[in-house]
């Protein structure tokens, strides 16, 4: 498992490294193309047999995720874009209805996947355009790849207690903490060795949250797993 990550580290790092140093239309394409393979993995999993939800889901989601990267929806925008994403959801399932005992599921699948798996990732690219944007882009994906590190190894020497084993057998508690702590240093690390702007408190800020929020979301992933019946949804 460690082998995996560490060859799949150094392919895709390297890419997203150079996308987010760049920015504009290089970090648009690659925020759009994990939006795409985002959707593509959620609704293979959620949609299985059902390639109408599946189709519009994935391009419902990439169209609202190219349209809020590109600044067209302002706020008006993006409360019509919400109310269209919620009737969008409801009528693909009045529209195929059967069974009927699975709609307010899918509804709620379909609207979930669209800004789960779509929308989530334009935050970077909006993170990257604000001030001393292109620090606090890599000191996030940094700080989430440092909590992966940590909680691993935290986890694997030290862990005891189980952390959610209804989702996640192998997360433990002090996994959990060494994620934490290691999304946090990692963060302050970064603001001595670059010293932007800001405070060094906003650092360890956003550090802590991307250690909590980063292992929050891969508890999410193992609900949406475990719920399909799928092992790797990678595949």
């Amino acid at each position: 498992m460690l082998l995996k990550r560490a060859l799949a580290a150094l392919v895709f790092a390297p890419v997203v490294f150079v996308a987010i140093y760049l920015g504009g239309w290089y970090l648009f394409a690659a925020c759009l193309l994990i939006a795409g393979l985002s959707l593509y993995e959620y609704f293979s999993m959620t949609a299985k047999e059902r390639l109408w939800d599946r189709g519009w889901g994935m391009g419902l989601g990439l169209l609202l995720s190219a349209a809020t990267m590109l600044g067209l929806l302002n706020k008006a925008g993006f409360f019509a874009a919400l109310g269209f994403l919620i009737i969008s959801s409801a009528l693909i399932v009045i529209m195929r209805p059967l069974p009927i005992e699975q709609g307010v599921a899918r509804m709620t699948s379909l609207a979930f996947g669209i800004v789960y798996a779509g929308l989530l990732i334009t935050f970077l690219f909006h993170l990257r355009q604000s001030a001393d944007g292109r620090f606090w882009a890599l000191v996030a994906l940094f700080a989430v790849w440092g909590c992966d590190t940590g909680a691993y190894f935290a986890g694997r020497f030290l862990g005891k207690h189980k952390l959610a084993p209804n989702l996640s057998p192998k997360k433990t508690i002090e996994g959990f903490v060494g994620g934490v702590v290691a999304a946090l240093l990692v963060a302050i690390l970064a603001y001595y060795l670059f010293r932007p702007s800001l405070h060094v408190g906003l650092a360890g800020a956003v550090g802590a949250a991307a250690g909590v929020f980063g292992q929050l979301g891969d508890l999410a992933e193992s609900l949406i797993k475990r719920s399909t019946k799928v092992k790797d949804s990678s595949n």
